[in-house]
Formats: C-alpha cells, structure tokens, sequence
C-alpha cells in the first residue's frame, strides 16, 4: 500500500471518529442542559422553601405567637431603676362620693404624747377609705302558681306565669353571665364554678339559655351599631378565621373610634362584604384582600402589611434583595414624617410637600423597576401596588385617616383570645351571641360606658316587654 492510500484510509477513520466525537458530544450537552434545568427549578424550590421557612411575623401577615423561634431582646447592662419612670402621671384611687359610703368613723388621738392631756379641737382631716366585697347572697323570689278550680263551673284554670318567672334568673345576674363569658373570656365550667362560691348552683345548659337569649336581645343594638359605622367618613375593616362546629369560616369587623361591629360568615367574600357594609362609599381601611375591591368609596390600604411584604422582598437574592432594602427605607421615612405631623412638629401640607415630592416618586419609581421582574413574586406584589398605587396615601389628604389598619386588628384581638381559648362556637346561636356581645362590649369600652349596666338595662327591657335601649 502507497503513502496516499494510507493517508486516505487513516481520513476516512478520523473523518468517522469525528462523526462518532460530535454525536457524543450533542448528547453530553443535550444532558448538561437538561441538568441546568433541573438546577434552575430546583434552585427556585430552594429559594421558595426557605422563603417559606423563614416567614414570620415581621415580614407577612403571620401572628408573632407563630414565629418558631422568636428571638429575646438583648437585656441592657445598665439596670433600670425601679419605680415609675419620669413623666409618668401617677394613678390615684379617687374616693366614693358620700352617698356611696355606708358608714363613717372619726379617730382621734388617745392622748397626746407631750403632755399626756386627752383634749384636742381638730384642725386637719385625712380621708381614708376602705372598700370591702359585701357578703353575697342571692335574693331569690318565688312566684307560686296556682292552678283553681271555679266554683260556678267547676274548671281547673292554671295561673299564668309572670314574665320574671319563665326566665328563672334576674336581669343582673343574666347581664354578669353575658359579661364574664363575653369580655373576661371565662369558659362555662369555671363560670358555672364561680357561681357555685356565691351559692347560686346553675346548670351548663342553663348558661348556654342565657346567652341565647342575650344574643336574640341584642340583635337590634347590633344593627344599631352597623348602622352608625356605615355613616362614618372612615372605617377600618378585617378579617380573621373563625371555627363553627370545627368547620372554617370568618369573623368580620368593622371599626371606628368610637363603634365596632362583627359579623361571622361562612366565606371571605365581596358578597360578605357588600351585606356587612350595604353601599358604603366612604373611606376605607384594610390590607390588600381582593375582597375589599368590592368597595366603590376612597380606599386606604394598611402601610404595615406592605411594609411586611416589603421586609420579604430584601431578604431575597440578587437585584430583588436591592430594590426591597430601598423600598423599605423609603417606607420607614414615611412613618417618620407621619410620627412627626401626629406629634405636631408639621403641619399636614408640610407633610404633603415632604412626601410628593422626596418618598412617592421614589417609591413609585422602584416598584415599576420591581414590576419589570416578570414571573417572579417580586414582579407579581410590585405590578400589583402599582395597580393600586393611589390607595396607599390616602392618610395624607384626608382628615382622621391613618396609614395602617391597626385599629381593626386591635378590634380583632378579644376574638382571637376567645377563638383560641374556646376553639370557636358550637351552634348558629353561639355565632350571634358571638357577634353581638363582642359589638357591645367593644362599643361601650370606646365609649367609656359601663357594660354591665347596659346589659342590665338591656334584660329588664326584655322582661317588661319595652324598647332595647341605644348603644350609642
């Protein structure tokens, strides 16, 4: 064989090597790429779960008593001092009127400790008084129902029984069992217990009677309050689950300054919220549900949630991590500004100028960057705020609006104790009872009433058959 045949041969054998070296290779890359898929989404899944694991009360919507771990305050070296700190207005117990006092004694000295006389003129007077629990003892009127027989005819005619006879117990021990149950959140055994050491034995049933009945009293002072909150300028709205017979449903509020309102329902819905707020057009305080897209009023979404969402968006990677420490500093600027016109350092146009002109445009600036992330969550929650853009500074132009809604979630609060406490109600009746005595004693507390004499007034309306007094 020649020296050209050989080279011919030994091409033919590289030309196939090549063919065989590039078919390996397209495969090699063929895997490689599919591998840095399934890193990609795997990275993503990472990203997410610990995104997930790592939520907590600071940056979502998450209860602090969820955190799993909540980190404990550095304790300051320096030790406090004891005592009330300065500025602090000191309480002092004011005394009972005189009508209220039901005996008076006068101490003199016994003698004097310079002479030994035992004559004195007084010149100086100090009130002391001691208030004692009077021994309790239940007052209980029996009503004897006769049933006669007519001497003309000779027919057995039973009495009729009197109104305070059907109910069994008076207004004001009816009106405490509704207090004690509703706002001291004491369940019905304990209640059925401390009612045993006053010696008025009373069943768990007979409990339950009664706040049936308080629920069916108050329903007109329930709408009376929802009627009053509809014609406010502003409300604040929230939500929170609600368990009946261990099925899922929402507890509602409605708040004011000086009213509250709940209501249960079975969804999380504007068809809820239309019924709970029947055409309201004024302003409204809430987070960012959907639900409340409902409203057709002014509308002031809670700054604290988007500061949350925000506080997740710079605990992320990369460029996302940057645009949420950014958007974070220029939230926490509008608090500041917001914490200095409350405290009067500005006046409400200075804090117009301030955050038109510095805090907004910047905002809105970053959340547009933010919005062009698309299919990320980053892009999602920026895309969306911008949407809504204009409901988050509502606080600026409107007289008695604030940014957050930290007046509904303090609302709320009572429930959520009672919800965790009890596991929620048993029946349709307990829901009402549920909604209306939470409203009472809520409205009356921000009125600075006394609910025990309301419910009081309330029960002896019912028994005589007159008008529920007004809550308000």
């Amino acid at each position: 064989m020649s020296l050209l045949d050989q080279l011919v041969e030994e091409n033919k054998f590289l030309k196939k090597e090549n063919k065989n070296l590039r078919k390996i290779i397209e495969s090699q890359s063929k895997v490689i790429e599919s591998q840095n898929r399934k890193i990609e989404e795997l990275s993503k899944k990472v990203e997410e779960l610990t995104e997930k694991l790592n939520t907590n009360s600071r940056n979502s919507s998450k209860s602090p008593s969820s955190d799993p771990y909540r980190s404990k305050k550095k304790k300051n070296l320096k030790p406090k001092k004891k005592g009330p700190k300065f500025g602090h207005k000191g309480f002092f117990r004011k005394l009972f009127s005189k009508k209220k006092v039901s005996s008076h004694k006068d101490v003199f000295p016994k003698k004097c400790p310079k002479c030994g006389k035992k004559e004195f003129h007084s010149i100086k007077i100090e009130k002391r008084q001691v208030t004692e629990l009077p021994e309790i003892t239940p007052e209980v009127s029996q009503y004897n129902i006769h049933t006669c027989e007519c001497k003309n005819c000779k027919e057995k005619i039973k009495a009729e029984i009197p109104q305070k006879a059907k109910l069994l117990f008076g207004p004001r021990l009816m009106s405490f069992i509704s207090l004690v149950t509703g706002e001291m959140t004491i369940s019905k055994r304990k209640l059925k217990r401390l009612l045993e050491y006053f010696n008025i034995p009373i069943s768990l049933g007979s409990i339950v009677n009664v706040q049936k009945l308080a629920g069916k009293i108050l329903k007109n002072s329930h709408e009376k309050i929802l009627e009053h909150i509809r014609k406010q300028k502003s409300v604040h709205s929230d939500e929170t689950p609600w368990k009946t017979l261990n099925k899922k449903e929402w507890l509602w509020v409605a708040s004011t300054k000086d009213s509250v309102a709940f209501k249960i329902a079975k969804f999380r819905n504007q068809e809820v919220f239309n019924k709970l707020f029947k055409g309201y057009k004024g302003i409204l305080n809430s987070d960012r549900c959907p639900t409340y897209n409902a409203h057709k009023g002014k509308r002031q979404s809670c700054l604290a949630h988007i500061f949350r969402d925000f506080t997740k968006i710079s605990e992320r990677t990369n460029s996302e991590g940057i645009i949420g420490k950014r958007l974070k500093e220029e939230l926490d600027c509008v608090f500041k500004s917001w914490n200095h016109f409350k405290e009067k350092l500005i006046t409400r146009k200075e804090l117009q100028c301030i955050l038109e002109v510095r805090n907004i445009p910047a905002i809105k600036a970053l959340l547009f960057i933010g919005s062009l992330l698309k299919n990320t969550k980053t892009g999602r929650t920026c895309a969306n705020l911008l949407k809504n853009f204009s409901f988050l500074w509502t606080f600026i132009y409107e007289e008695g609006v604030e940014p957050t809604n930290n007046l509904a979630e303090r609302d709320l609060r009572p429930a959520v104790i009672w919800r965790k406490l009890s596991f929620g109600t048993q029946s349709e009746e307990g829901k009402k009872y549920v909604e209306k005595i939470l409203s009472i004693i809520g409205t009356m507390k921000k009125q600075e009433k006394n609910v025990f004499d309301y419910l009081t007034k309330c029960f002896r309306a019912h028994i005589r058959a007159s008008p529920i007094p007004n809550p308000l």
